[in-house]
Protein backbone atom coordinates (compact mmCIF):
# COMPACT_ATOMS: atom_id res chain seq x y z
CA UNK A 1 0.00 0.00 0.00
CA UNK A 2 1.35 3.42 -0.96
CA UNK A 3 2.14 5.82 1.86
CA UNK A 4 -0.19 8.75 2.31
CA UNK A 5 1.31 12.11 1.45
CA UNK A 6 2.18 14.30 4.41
CA UNK A 7 1.79 17.53 2.43
CA UNK A 8 -1.72 18.07 3.78
CA UNK A 9 -0.47 17.77 7.36
CA UNK A 10 2.39 20.16 6.65
CA UNK A 11 0.01 22.66 5.12
CA UNK A 12 -2.26 22.40 8.16
CA UNK A 13 0.65 22.94 10.55
CA UNK A 14 1.91 25.89 8.53
CA UNK A 15 -1.49 27.56 8.40
CA UNK A 16 -2.09 26.90 12.09
CA UNK A 17 1.24 28.44 13.05
CA UNK A 18 0.51 31.55 10.98
CA UNK A 19 -2.95 32.01 12.48
CA UNK A 20 -1.72 31.39 16.03
CA UNK A 21 1.24 33.75 15.67
CA UNK A 22 -0.91 36.60 14.43
CA UNK A 23 -3.52 35.98 17.12
CA UNK A 24 -0.87 36.15 19.84
CA UNK A 25 0.66 39.29 18.36
CA UNK A 26 -2.77 40.92 18.31
CA UNK A 27 -3.30 39.93 21.94
CA UNK A 28 0.16 40.47 23.46
CA UNK A 29 2.09 42.61 20.99
CA UNK A 30 5.11 41.61 18.92
CA UNK A 31 7.77 42.06 21.62
CA UNK A 32 5.92 39.86 24.10
CA UNK A 33 5.25 37.05 21.62
CA UNK A 34 7.82 34.27 21.67
CA UNK A 35 8.28 31.18 19.51
CA UNK A 36 7.69 29.09 22.63
CA UNK A 37 4.29 30.76 23.05
CA UNK A 38 3.32 29.93 19.49
CA UNK A 39 4.44 26.30 19.78
CA UNK A 40 2.45 25.83 22.97
CA UNK A 41 -0.67 27.65 21.75
CA UNK A 42 -1.02 25.82 18.43
CA UNK A 43 -0.03 22.40 19.76
CA UNK A 44 2.92 21.62 17.51
CA UNK A 45 6.32 20.32 18.46
CA UNK A 46 9.44 22.45 18.30
CA UNK A 47 10.71 20.26 15.47
CA UNK A 48 7.49 20.77 13.50
CA UNK A 49 7.69 24.54 13.95
CA UNK A 50 11.31 24.83 12.86
CA UNK A 51 10.75 22.45 9.97
CA UNK A 52 8.42 25.10 8.51
CA UNK A 53 9.84 28.37 9.85
CA UNK A 54 13.11 29.89 11.05
CA UNK A 55 11.40 32.10 13.62
CA UNK A 56 8.61 34.63 14.08
CA UNK A 57 9.80 36.88 11.27
CA UNK A 58 9.66 34.04 8.77
CA UNK A 59 6.08 33.38 9.91
CA UNK A 60 5.24 37.00 9.11
CA UNK A 61 6.85 36.68 5.67
CA UNK A 62 4.73 33.58 5.02
CA UNK A 63 1.61 35.48 6.08
CA UNK A 64 2.48 38.27 3.63
CA UNK A 65 2.88 35.74 0.82
CA UNK A 66 -0.54 34.36 1.70
CA UNK A 67 -2.00 37.84 1.23
CA UNK A 68 -0.16 38.28 -2.06
CA UNK A 69 -1.88 35.09 -3.25
CA UNK A 70 -5.21 36.87 -2.77
CA UNK A 71 -4.12 39.34 -5.43
CA UNK A 72 -3.44 36.48 -7.80
CA UNK A 73 -7.02 35.32 -7.28
CA UNK A 74 -8.31 38.81 -8.14
CA UNK A 75 -6.96 38.75 -11.68
CA UNK A 76 -9.59 36.17 -12.62
CA UNK A 77 -12.14 39.01 -12.61
CA UNK A 78 -10.15 41.32 -14.89
CA UNK A 79 -11.69 42.42 -18.17
CA UNK A 80 -9.56 42.98 -21.25
CA UNK A 81 -10.45 46.68 -21.41
CA UNK A 82 -9.84 47.38 -17.71
CA UNK A 83 -7.50 50.31 -17.16
CA UNK A 84 -4.29 49.94 -15.21
CA UNK A 85 -5.81 52.05 -12.45
CA UNK A 86 -8.89 49.80 -12.23
CA UNK A 87 -6.68 46.75 -11.97
CA UNK A 88 -4.51 48.29 -9.28
CA UNK A 89 -7.61 49.24 -7.29
CA UNK A 90 -8.95 45.68 -7.47
CA UNK A 91 -5.59 44.13 -6.57
CA UNK A 92 -4.92 46.33 -3.55
CA UNK A 93 -8.47 45.95 -2.22
CA UNK A 94 -8.25 42.17 -2.62
CA UNK A 95 -5.19 42.17 -0.39
CA UNK A 96 -6.80 44.42 2.21
CA UNK A 97 -9.91 42.21 2.21
CA UNK A 98 -7.79 39.13 2.80
CA UNK A 99 -5.82 40.88 5.57
CA UNK A 100 -8.86 42.11 7.50
CA UNK A 101 -8.95 39.12 9.92
CA UNK A 102 -5.33 39.92 10.81
CA UNK A 103 -5.75 43.69 11.10
CA UNK A 104 -5.29 43.82 14.88
CA UNK A 105 -1.99 41.96 14.57
CA UNK A 106 -0.84 44.15 11.68
CA UNK A 107 -1.69 47.22 13.76
CA UNK A 108 0.55 45.91 16.55
CA UNK A 109 3.33 45.21 14.07
CA UNK A 110 3.06 48.77 12.72
CA UNK A 111 3.44 50.09 16.27
CA UNK A 112 6.48 47.91 16.96
CA UNK A 113 8.35 48.43 13.68
CA UNK A 114 9.75 51.94 14.44
CA UNK A 115 11.63 50.58 17.48
CA UNK A 116 12.63 47.24 15.94
CA UNK A 117 14.97 47.65 12.95
CA UNK A 118 14.84 43.98 11.96
CA UNK A 119 11.03 43.94 11.98
CA UNK A 120 10.98 47.25 10.09
CA UNK A 121 13.32 45.87 7.42
CA UNK A 122 11.26 42.70 7.08
CA UNK A 123 8.03 44.69 6.78
CA UNK A 124 9.59 47.08 4.28
CA UNK A 125 10.76 44.23 2.07
CA UNK A 126 7.31 42.63 2.24
CA UNK A 127 5.68 45.91 1.19
CA UNK A 128 8.11 46.33 -1.70
CA UNK A 129 7.38 42.79 -2.85
CA UNK A 130 3.64 43.41 -2.62
CA UNK A 131 3.95 46.70 -4.55
CA UNK A 132 5.97 45.06 -7.31
CA UNK A 133 3.50 42.19 -7.53
CA UNK A 134 0.50 44.53 -7.78
CA UNK A 135 2.11 46.67 -10.48
CA UNK A 136 3.21 43.63 -12.47
CA UNK A 137 -0.24 42.03 -12.30
CA UNK A 138 -1.79 45.32 -13.42
CA UNK A 139 0.48 45.40 -16.47
CA UNK A 140 3.06 47.95 -15.31
CA UNK A 141 6.68 47.15 -16.09
CA UNK A 142 8.73 46.93 -12.90
CA UNK A 143 12.04 45.95 -14.48
CA UNK A 144 14.54 48.18 -16.20
CA UNK A 145 16.17 51.41 -15.01
CA UNK A 146 12.91 52.94 -13.72
CA UNK A 147 11.41 49.78 -12.25
CA UNK A 148 12.58 50.46 -8.70
CA UNK A 149 11.28 54.04 -8.88
CA UNK A 150 7.85 52.81 -9.94
CA UNK A 151 7.69 50.20 -7.17
CA UNK A 152 8.99 52.53 -4.47
CA UNK A 153 6.73 55.36 -5.64
CA UNK A 154 3.67 53.12 -5.59
CA UNK A 155 4.50 51.92 -2.09
CA UNK A 156 5.05 55.43 -0.71
CA UNK A 157 2.34 57.31 -2.62
CA UNK A 158 -0.43 54.71 -2.75
CA UNK A 159 0.02 51.68 -0.53
CA UNK A 160 1.23 53.23 2.74
CA UNK A 161 -1.28 56.12 2.89
CA UNK A 162 -4.12 53.72 2.15
CA UNK A 163 -2.88 51.19 4.70
CA UNK A 164 -2.96 53.82 7.44
CA UNK A 165 -6.65 54.38 6.76
CA UNK A 166 -7.34 50.64 6.47
CA UNK A 167 -5.83 49.98 9.90
CA UNK A 168 -8.55 52.17 11.44
CA UNK A 169 -11.40 51.36 9.03
CA UNK A 170 -14.01 49.34 10.90
CA UNK A 171 -16.69 49.69 8.20
CA UNK A 172 -18.11 46.42 6.88
CA UNK A 173 -17.46 47.36 3.25
CA UNK A 174 -14.12 49.11 3.85
CA UNK A 175 -15.62 52.24 2.30
CA UNK A 176 -13.07 54.54 3.95
CA UNK A 177 -10.25 52.40 2.64
CA UNK A 178 -11.66 52.45 -0.89
CA UNK A 179 -12.03 56.24 -0.75
CA UNK A 180 -8.45 56.61 0.47
CA UNK A 181 -7.18 54.29 -2.27
CA UNK A 182 -9.01 56.27 -4.95
CA UNK A 183 -7.52 59.49 -3.60
CA UNK A 184 -4.03 57.98 -3.52
CA UNK A 185 -4.37 56.74 -7.09
CA UNK A 186 -5.50 60.24 -8.12
CA UNK A 187 -2.33 61.69 -6.62
CA UNK A 188 -0.25 59.02 -8.32
CA UNK A 189 -1.83 59.82 -11.69
CA UNK A 190 -1.00 63.50 -11.29
CA UNK A 191 2.57 62.59 -10.42
CA UNK A 192 2.80 60.29 -13.41
CA UNK A 193 1.76 63.16 -15.69
CA UNK A 194 5.04 64.89 -14.82
CA UNK A 195 7.09 61.78 -15.54
CA UNK A 196 5.13 60.31 -18.43
CA UNK A 197 8.25 59.54 -20.51
CA UNK A 198 9.52 57.31 -17.71
CA UNK A 199 6.48 55.83 -15.98
CA UNK A 200 3.32 54.13 -17.16
CA UNK A 201 0.24 56.26 -16.30
CA UNK A 202 -2.14 54.45 -13.96
CA UNK A 203 -5.13 55.78 -15.84
CA UNK A 204 -4.23 54.17 -19.15
CA UNK A 205 -5.30 50.76 -20.32
CA UNK A 206 -3.35 47.80 -19.04
CA UNK A 207 -2.13 47.10 -22.54
CA UNK A 208 -0.52 50.54 -22.63
CA UNK A 209 1.98 49.32 -20.04
CA UNK A 210 3.63 47.14 -22.64
CA UNK A 211 6.44 48.70 -24.67
CA UNK A 212 5.49 49.91 -28.12
CA UNK A 213 6.77 47.73 -30.95
CA UNK A 214 9.88 49.02 -32.65
CA UNK A 215 9.37 49.39 -36.39
CA UNK A 216 11.97 47.90 -38.69
CA UNK A 217 14.05 50.36 -40.75
CA UNK A 218 12.84 50.86 -44.31
CA UNK A 219 15.01 48.90 -46.77
CA UNK A 220 17.27 51.02 -48.93
CA UNK A 221 16.46 51.00 -52.67
CA UNK A 222 19.87 51.05 -54.37
CA UNK A 223 18.35 51.86 -57.80
CA UNK A 224 16.59 54.95 -56.43
CA UNK A 225 19.78 56.06 -54.67
CA UNK A 226 21.81 55.69 -57.85
CA UNK A 227 19.24 57.65 -59.87
CA UNK A 228 19.14 60.37 -57.26
CA UNK A 229 22.93 60.70 -57.20
CA UNK A 230 23.01 61.09 -60.96
CA UNK A 231 20.71 64.11 -60.94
Amino acid sequence: MAKRSSSGKKSTIRDRVIETTLSLIAEKGFRATLVEDVIKACGVTEAEFYHEFDGLLSVLVAASRHLNAAMMDAIADFEEDDSTRERLFALVMARFDAATPWRAAIRELARSAPTNPVLAATAGQALMTMSARALRLAGVRVSGPFGFARVNGFMLAVLLPTARIWLQDESADLSKTMAALNEALDRAERLMDYSRPFCTPFGGSASSAEPAPVSSPKPVNKTENAAASGQ
